[in-house]
């Protein structure tokens, strides 16, 4: 990764599951349909065609992350994703196969908390420019529900 950083001039490299050569792993069948499910989700807010646009292993240049560090929502905890969909031109990115492997220590921080989290900022990439969407969360208070 620091080798294409260094030499061949990419904003970003990303770790990819989901190209040739990338894998889940030992994952149980759930939790691979839900990762591709929320994969499939994040696609609109990023305007590159990442593999892995949910990937949590990647490394960026520091020009490219001060151009767009100020533009994130800091909403969740998927820095992928709210960095490609907040910079000001497409990042150059080279995604490289690797296989996810099972946790070794310590536990999963997913929870109905790390979902909110996640719809927000879908919400925030896609439509915040327009809406602010904790306004969108206020309205959703308040809606009756049938």
């Amino acid at each position: 990764m620091l080798k294409a950083l260094l030499q061949d001039g990419y904003d970003i490299v990303i770790g990819s599951r989901y190209m040739a050569g990338g894998s889940v792993g030992e994952w149980d069948g759930m939790r691979a349909l839900t990762s591709r499910w929320v994969t499939r989700l994040s696609r609109p807010p990023v305007p590159a065609r990442l593999t892995d646009p949910m990937s949590g292993f990647f490394a960026m240049r520091r020009e490219a992350f001060d151009r767009l560090v100020r533009r994130t929502s800091g909403l969740g905890c998927k820095l992928l994703l709210d960095m490609s969909a907040s910079s000001p031109r497409p990042l150059r990115f080279l995604e490289l196969p690797y296989e996810f492997r099972l946790r070794e220590a310590g536990e999963s921080k997913f929870d109905s908390q790390v979902t909110w989290d996640y719809v927000m900022l879908l919400l925030d990439k896609s439509i915040g420019r327009l809406v602010p969407v904790r306004l969108v969360t206020f309205c959703l208070v308040g809606a009756p529900v049938s």
